[in-house]
C-alpha cells in the first residue's frame, strides 16, 4: 500500500530575505533639543564671543590698575601726594570685591548679557565722573562706584559662557578670559601712562569710558540673551544667604587651622 507523498505550494514557502530590513525609531538626537539655560537649542558662536569678553576683560578689570600708573600727575593735580593717591586703588579693589557678590545673583535673575550691558553703562558713566573730580576725596569716592559698576562683568561673562558656549569650546574661552583679565594688569598700566604723558591722566578715563561706551555695539549684536533661571528664591534669597555663606566658610574647619 504506497502512502501519497505531501506537497507544498511554493506560495507557502517562507522565504527570508538575505538582508533583513531593520525599522529604527528616531532617537532623541533627531529631537529637537529643549531651550533651556543649560542646554539652549543652538550654541553662540565662539570665535567671536571669546574675541568680545576676552577684550572686555581686559578693559573693565584693568581700570584697577590704571591708576597705578598716574600716581603722580594724579598727585600735582589733585594737590596732594602721591602715597595718598593710592587710596584710589584701594577703594576701587573693595567695592569691586563687594560687587563680585552682587553680579553672579543678578547676573542669574535677569541674564548675562542684561546685566554686562547695564554694568557697562554705569561704568561708562562713573569712569567718566572720575575723569572730572575736583579733589582726592571726590577721586577716592567716584573710584569706589568705578570698582562697583566694573565687578558686573567678570562672573557676568563666565556664567555667559557656561550657558551658550559648547562644552568642547568652553574651556577655550574660560581661559582665554581669564588670561586677558590677568594681562589687563600689565597692558592698562602702560597705555595709562602712555596716554597720560601725552593728554593728561584724566585722559585715560575719557579713553576708557570711550571704549566702554563703544563696546555696547558688539555687546548687543555678538551676545545672545539668556533665559532665567528657575531659582525659585529670587534675589531677595540670595542676598539674604551670603553672610551665612561667608561665615561659614570663614569659620569652616579647612580655613582656621591653629598657626603651628
Amino acid at each position: 500500500m504506497s502512502h501519497p507523498t505531501p506537497t507544498t505550494s511554493p506560495d507557502l514557502i517562507p522565504t527570508t530575505s538575505p538582508h533583513p530590513t531593520t525599522t529604527t525609531s528616531p532617537g532623541p538626537a533627531a529631537a529637537t533639543a529643549p531651550n533651556t539655560p543649560d542646554q539652549p537649542s543652538s550654541w553662540a558662536p565662539a570665535a567671536p564671543t571669546i574675541a568680545l569678553l576676552t577684550a572686555l576683560g581686559v578693559l573693565m578689570v584693568g581700570q584697577m590698575y590704571t591708576v597705578l600708573a598716574l600716581l603722580h600727575p594724579m598727585a600735582t593735580s589733585l594737590g596732594t601726594a602721591p602715597e595718598q593717591v593710592t587710596w584710589t586703588a584701594t577703594a576701587f579693589g573693595f567695592a569691586y570685591a563687594a560687587g563680585f557678590l552682587l553680579a553672579g545673583p543678578l547676573s542669574d535673575h535677569y541674564g548675562s548679557r542684561a546685566v554686562i550691558t547695564t554694568g557697562l553703562v554705569a561704568a561708562t558713566a562713573a569712569t567718566l565722573a572720575v575723569s572730572a573730580a575736583p579733589d582726592l576725596p571726590t577721586a577716592i569716592a567716584l573710584r569706589g562706584l568705578q570698582g562697583l559698576t566694573a565687578a558686573t562683568f567678570a562672573p557676568s561673562a563666565l556664567s555667559y559662557v557656561v550657558h551658550h558656549i559648547a562644552p568642547q569650546r568652553r574651556g577655550t574661552a574660560l581661559t582665554c578670559i581669564t588670561s586677558g583679565m590677568f594681562a589687563a594688569a600689565v597692558l592698562l598700566q602702560i597705555g595709562a601712562q602712555a596716554v597720560a604723558a601725552g593728554l593728561g591722566w584724566r585722559a585715560v578715563f575719557w579713553l576708557s569710558a570711550a571704549l566702554m561706551a563703544l563696546s555696547l555695539i558688539p555687546v548687543r549684536r555678538v551676545l545672545r540673551p539668556t533665559l532665567r533661571h528657575g531659582t525659585g528664591g529670587g534675589l531677595s534669597q540670595a542676598f539674604a544667604a551670603m553672610p551665612r555663606l561667608l561665615a561659614g566658610r570663614a569659620w569652616s574647619p579647612s580655613t582656621c587651622r591653629p598657626w603651628s
